[in-house]
């Protein structure tokens, strides 16, 4: 269906795809690069062939696909240059949509390819949700910092990181990785100069 739509439609659909979640017209015209007042039409157009639906007040209205399937199946048919340049722009733009948080940001910079985007993003939502006790959360993001930690990050910072890894973790009774990441941090403290 999609395919019969303009190419701006398209444009426009894919890139709400990668988005990943509802949206309104300043988050995607950032993704775009293109000013709010050129995506009235294909936004319309989409709305108008029941690929997207808006909701919410006229001023601040968000838009989402109709269904799940139509924006996987949008994700998959973007190409890979395309899909890693929107998602640098999600995690840029994101932030603006409501609920947003630094989960989101994170997932659209280690997508993009821009490791030291997504460990700087996942390590700030890591120690926010750590302080929440939210340690599932904090968990999947400390992975995802330790993912994409820069090659050149000083021993003493990835032995900090490997130990809070270890400890959400050991919250989860992932007891395994738990030491795993204890003794990959006791290597790193040790490299550091400080084995107390």
């Amino acid at each position: 269906r999609t395919a019969r739509r303009s190419q701006e439609a398209q444009a426009v659909a894919r890139a709400g795809a990668v988005i990943g979640r509802c949206f309104v017209p300043e988050v995607l015209a950032g993704v775009l690069d293109v000013p709010v007042a050129s995506l009235e039409a294909p936004l319309q157009e989409l709305v108008d062939h029941a690929i997207l639906y808006t909701f919410g007040a006229r001023d601040a209205g968000y838009f989402d696909f109709r269904h799940q399937l139509l924006r996987d199946a949008l994700y998959a048919s973007t190409s890979d240059r395309d899909r890693r340049r929107f998602h640098a722009r999600a995690g840029e733009f994101g932030g603006s949509l409501e609920g947003a948080s630094e989960v989101h940001a994170s997932l659209h910079y280690e997508r993009a390819g821009l490791r030291a985007q997504a460990y700087r993003a996942a390590l700030a939502g890591a120690r926010d949700a750590a302080r929440l006790s939210a340690h599932r959360e904090a968990f999947g993001l400390y992975q995802r910092a330790v993912t994409n930690m820069p090659d050149d990050l000083p021993d003493l910072e990835r032995a900090d990181v490997l130990e809070r890894l270890s400890d959400e973790a050991s919250a989860i009774e992932e007891n395994d990785l738990a030491e795993r990441m204890a003794r990959a941090a006791s290597d790193a403290y040790r490299a550091g100069g400080r084995p107390d």
